[in-house]
């Protein structure tokens, strides 16, 4: 009984680390992707090419890739706290069966 526990405990570390470093890696392509997008702007100097434009675009991606961060770490958070709640339930039906 207490190694199933142990194990049981185990796995929810594990879960913990994870979920620890999905925003560490969300973060990782982000900035991967802004760096691209920045050598690009400096590759092509394109004439006409209006800089102060260019410089919001980027920003507003970069916003737009914040929000959709923040929403999938939270759906994230809701999936482990509901997968969570179902391992909990499931357990309290095999001690109530014992």
């Amino acid at each position: 009984m207490a190694t199933e526990r142990d194990n049981r405990e185990g796995r929810y570390a594990e879960a913990e680390a994870k979920n620890a470093m999905v925003p560490a890696v969300v973060r990782r392509a982000k900035d991967a992707a802004i760096r691209e997008a920045a050598y690009f702007l400096q590759l092509e100097p394109l004439d006409g090419l209006d800089l102060e434009k260019e410089a919001a675009q980027l920003e507003a991606v970069n916003a737009a890739l914040d929000g959709t961060t923040e929403q999938l770490l939270a759906w994230y958070a809701e999936y482990l706290e509901e997968r969570w709640r179902r391992e909990r339930l499931a357990a309290d039906r095999v001690r109530a069966a014992m």
